[in-house]
């Protein structure tokens, strides 16, 4: 029996399908360890997943399910935890070569997506958030006592110069809906529960500057309503940089005479400048207060 020699497009196509399936057969959940390893090297960034799995949609990347996140996030961590991660590993930068890690997070615990891509350089680290209708209360954030309760939309693209944080740039823009902040033992000026409403923001950092280019708390018919200006002067590092910032607050009357509002009302008191609008202001170098918390304390703005 004579048989016949294969064409060269029949053994391109047995060989693809033999990949194709050998890739679909291959046990990643053996790669936990190791991948999960490499990922925190590179970026700090921790996790653990119940299982993995190859993903095939758009770019292809790591799926994992039942997932605990761990971002670092200055001298902290934020946890997060999702049912759904899938994660891609990319050059983000060819001179110098560095690699980049994104992290996509479907159905975190509370609701909500969050999409992070980092990029680790020598001296700096560049991020991209995109943060879609996130329940806060569901995440330890960073210095604040109690959970923050809201639902929070943002956009960020930052990069953050960890030799002379003042080269920093980027810029993030967020919303957030029914922010209620808890009480904050903060010395020398205690926050009571805050129950703020709406808040929009943008903020810019260029040229050393942390920049407040809007601050919105409320909107005109709150009965809760303020906003911030000023900026953040940054220095080599968080302790060379200054803060300088404004807060205008103003209640209505029905707010001021609520027995809920109180504390709020007490503790703006020495702010007024006339019934129900208040002026904040701080102005003070990061590294002072360490040693001098009174230097945090707000004066009274006139105009």
């Amino acid at each position: 029996m004579k048989f016949s020699k294969p064409k060269a497009s029949t053994v391109a196509i047995c060989l693809a399908l033999f990949i194709f399936f050998l890739i679909l057969a291959f046990p990643f959940r053996n790669l936990k360890g190791y991948l999960f390893g490499q990922i925190y090297r590179n970026t700090g960034i921790y996790i653990i997943a119940d299982d993995i799995y190859l993903s095939l949609w758009g770019w292809p990347g790591i799926g994992m399910t039942n997932v605990d996140v761990s971002l670092p996030v200055g001298r902290e961590e934020l946890d997060i935890s999702c049912k759904s991660l899938v994660a891609r590993v990319g050059l983000g930068s060819l001179f110098p070569p560095a690699p980049s890690i994104s992290l996509s997070m479907s159905s975190l615990q509370k609701g909500g997506d969050l999409y992070v891509k980092v990029i680790k350089m020598k001296t700096s680290v560049s991020a991209v958030i995109d943060a879609e209708a996130v329940e806060l209360s569901q995440l330890n954030i960073p210095g604040v006592n109690g959970p923050i309760v809201g639902k929070l939309d943002a956009e960020g693209d930052l990069e953050i110069d960890e030799a002379q944080l003042s080269n920093s740039k980027g810029d993030v823009e967020l919303t957030v809906r029914n922010l209620n902040i808890p009480a904050q033992n903060i010395p020398v000026f205690p926050l009571p529960q805050f129950a703020l409403g709406d808040v929009d923001a943008k903020l810019e950092i260029s040229n050393g500057v942390i920049q407040f280019k809007e601050f919105q708390i409320g909107n005109p018919k709150s009965d809760f309503r303020g906003r911030i200006e000023g900026n953040m002067k940054l220095g080599r590092t968080i302790n060379d940089s200054t803060l300088d910032l404004k807060l205008y607050v103003q209640l209505t009357e029905a707010y001021r005479n609520n027995p809920g509002a109180s504390s709020i009302v007490s503790l703006l008191k020495s702010f007024e400048r006339t019934p129900g609008d208040y002026g904040l202001g701080v102005n003070f170098l990061i590294s002072e207060v360490q040693s001098n918390p009174i230097a945090a304390f707000p004066k009274k703005l006139l105009n």
